[in-house]
């Protein structure tokens, strides 16, 4: 689904998704998006940050509230607050405006494949064992982590970042490890992306009461390790 309120971007966006074998539902109103979100929930969600009525910030947060599908959030001019806005709330990833059509496909195409991927490779480890890291257990089984009994809700991209970390506890890990791994886009995800959506998995392990935590490795990277 595609949220543009610029008809001829719009138009243009949806003609290069369907030429590359998407179908798209495209939308002049995020508004019009969230009432066919409501009925069904599609594969991935593309979002212009400056819709008119309701932005695509705050639909994002409509869509946080209830599912964890794949969000792209299209940005003016990668301005910094819209993009650490739409991180927080938990976008997946982002693209300045203006765009190259072609780009725009090429993200969605990766997003997809990381799902996809994830989808078909459940747990990279082998699945017999459960990794535990103080309270915070990862079921490699069911691709989760629950804290306690809780299951933790997360989009994909931060499951793959929470499992990449336990299956990794106590290892300072780099930024480039991170992204590869996590991303598989080492050159195509800029290094905020990383920030924020560490960020926002403390918060929510902290929420969850967790015992582990995120830990920066000044100038090098992340790891994770047991609160004392």
């Amino acid at each position: 689904m595609y949220a543009e309120d610029d008809d001829s971007t719009r138009t243009l966006v949806t003609s290069f998704l369907t030429a590359d074998g998407f179908a798209v539902e495209a939308f002049p109103t995020a508004d019009e998006l969230l009432e066919a979100f409501g009925r069904h929930e599609p594969d991935l969600v593309l979002l212009d940050v400056m819709l008119s009525g309701t932005d695509g910030l705050e639909a994002l947060a409509r869509i946080r509230r209830s599912s964890t599908v794949p969000v792209m959030l299209l940005t003016a001019k990668g301005d910094d607050i819209d993009v650490c806005s739409g991180l927080a709330l938990g976008g997946d990833d982002y693209l300045a405006k203006p765009f190259n059509p072609m780009v725009l496909v090429s993200r969605v195409r990766a997003l997809m494949r990381r799902v996809d991927y994830d989808a078909a490779h459940p747990g990279c480890q082998p699945v017999q064992d459960d990794l535990t890291c103080g309270n915070t257990r990862l079921d490699r089984r069911r691709h989760a982590v629950y804290v306690g009994e809780q299951p933790l809700l997360a989009t994909p991209t931060e499951l793959r970042l929470i499992i990449f970390f336990m299956e990794n506890h106590g290892e300072a890990l780099s930024r480039q490890q991170i992204l590869e791994a996590v991303w598989r886009l080492p050159d195509g995800v800029e290094s905020r992306t990383l920030d924020e959506t560490c960020r926002r998995v403390r918060v929510k392990l902290a929420r969850a009461g967790s015992d582990v935590c995120i830990q920066t490795v000044r100038g090098f990277g992340y790891r994770l390790t047991e609160l004392e």
